[in-house]
């Protein structure tokens, strides 16, 4: 059972909002929205403590503003508020009520893991920081930890993370588990002051690692039998090898334990993951594993995220416009519009689609990184695919790739990880998901190649008449009133 407030410590925990400089929403109730920004630090209180002081905070919170889970109507401002609008979390109700059923389950035996899925900018974060706020303003712990891929990160870097807090909240019982187990908890006492461990030990053989493991498993148990606790791992596809494999094995040993696991995980990382057969596509693929996967918003939260950063009413087709380019990504709205230097374009159809054409660097670095994790195989024939229009045939595929390739083994696996789908009608072409992402790959071509392989697609298309591509491609860009058309082989979308 989730603990009762009285039987609550004293303890401070911490979320990835403080390792960012952005401080966490503290809701006001069981649904209902953020009151407040607070310190970076959020702090659970006793029972005693609640209860003397609840109605100065609740005075000191409403002091402080209005809630940042609700977007701010245009009457209310001059002008758009960036720092309030950067903050902002709309819509997700579905989400939000998904997860917190899924957290409880756990907390009160459910013996399962949460998975929080989808691509970067997406809102997976935000939406675990949400939901994880309300357990905090219930008096519930919760810990994170961040997955960090870099070459200088020791192992069980994200855990080091876990119990460093643990070790501050609950001093007491952690100091009962050193005393159990003594040194095989030292990967986890990054101290260099203390001297317990170096993060350039040997490897130790796989009885002495699986010991460690199996410490650290016992230690987090133990832990969690005298207070619930919850325990969030962001970025999970970054995760080092060890930290998975203590995952791994702490997942088999969930058996009605008071512990609540949620990991996030970008999607196309896991779908790199899956090619590679690794862990953690066995991890988010086990039964005990419970899956929560986020899409774009909807048009109409896309219209008040939209609203709160403008404070503006928008027409229809500026909505419809910025909500397919971005695909409710709320990250890439936002830097889509950030392009829009002057946002009376947002009124002018034709100037918007065009000073929407380029993909902003930030939403390119972030789609490049999501496809750098694939095999180079793969990544070289999707960049020839990229310069075939909209809808295309293996057949042309064949015909542009480097010569003596194979191109079907890698069209299988973009069709896997889903960067690819194929018509369910005859003739079964291929075309992207994700238009963004085919413009990205286009980009990374130079001029010669792509005009190359699009006379390529001509000649074959003219050798053998049929359907073998829709000619249309996001190289070319309608002109603007006023302006020359682009070259040839110019790298934004054609406008819809």
């Amino acid at each position: 059972m989730v603990r009762s407030a009285a039987a609550v410590a004293p303890r401070v925990t911490t979320s990835p909002a403080a390792h960012e400089g952005r401080a966490p929403a503290v809701p006001s109730g069981p649904a209902g929205p953020a009151e407040a920004v607070v310190p970076v630090v959020s702090v659970s209180w006793s029972a005693g403590w609640a209860a003397r002081h609840s109605a100065l905070l609740r005075a000191s919170l409403a002091a402080m503003g209005p809630s940042e889970g609700t977007a701010p109507s245009v009457a209310a401002f001059g002008t758009a508020d960036p720092h309030r609008a950067r903050g902002l979390f709309v819509g997700r109700a579905r989400g939000r009520a998904v997860l917190r059923r899924h957290v409880l389950d756990a907390l009160n035996g459910g013996s399962h893991l949460t998975a929080v899925l989808g691509e970067t900018g997406v809102g997976k974060t935000e939406l675990v920081e949400q939901v994880t706020a309300h357990l905090n303003d219930q008096l519930q712990e919760v810990v994170w930890g961040c997955c960090t891929a870099g070459d200088g990160a020791p192992d069980y870097w994200v855990w080091s993370q876990v119990f460093r807090q643990l070790m501050v909240s609950r001093p007491e019982a952690f100091r009962r588990a050193e005393t159990r187990f003594g040194m095989l908890l030292a990967p986890l006492m990054l101290d260099p002051e203390a001297g317990r461990h170096s993060p350039r030990a040997e490897e130790p053989p796989p009885v002495t690692r699986f010991l460690i493991q199996d410490a650290m498993c016992e230690t987090l148990l133990a832990l969690t039998a005298e207070e619930p606790l919850v325990v969030v791992l962001e970025d999970l596809d970054q995760a080092d090898g060890r930290s998975l494999e203590l995952l791994a094995l702490l997942r088999t040993r969930l058996h009605g334990e008071p512990l609540a696991v949620v990991v996030i995980a970008e999607d196309t990382g896991v779908a790199s993951d899956f090619l590679d057969g690794g862990v953690v596509t066995d991890i988010l693929s086990d039964s005990r594993t419970r899956s929560l996967r986020l899409s774009g918003l909807s048009r109409q939260e896309t219209a008040e995220l939209l609203t709160a950063h403008t404070n503006l009413r928008l027409p229809d087709d500026t909505l419809r416009i910025l909500h397919e380019r971005s695909r409710g990504n709320p990250y890439f709205l936002t830097q889509f519009l950030a392009g829009v230097d002057d946002l009376g374009l947002l009124y002018d159809r034709g100037a918007l689609e065009w000073a929407l054409a380029d993909v902003p660097l930030g939403v390119r670095q972030a789609l490049g990184r999501r496809v750098a994790t694939l095999p180079e195989p793969v990544l070289e024939v999707l960049r020839c695919c990229s310069a075939l229009g909209t809808a295309f045939g293996l057949g042309l595929v064949r015909e542009v790739v480097t010569p003596g390739t194979d191109p079907e083994p890698a069209v299988e696996a973009a069709l896997r990880c889903g960067l690819l789908r194929r018509e369910p009608h005859p003739p079964f072409r291929l075309a992207f998901r994700d238009q963004l992402i085919q413009e990205v790959l286009l980009s990374e071509l130079s001029g010669t190649e792509r005009a190359r392989l699009r006379a390529t697609a001509v000649h074959a298309a003219l050798r053998e008449p049929g359907p073998h591509f829709t000619a249309r491609t996001p190289g070319r860009r309608t002109p603007r009133p006023g302006r020359p058309a682009d070259p040839a082989g110019a790298s934004g979308p054609h406008p819809a």
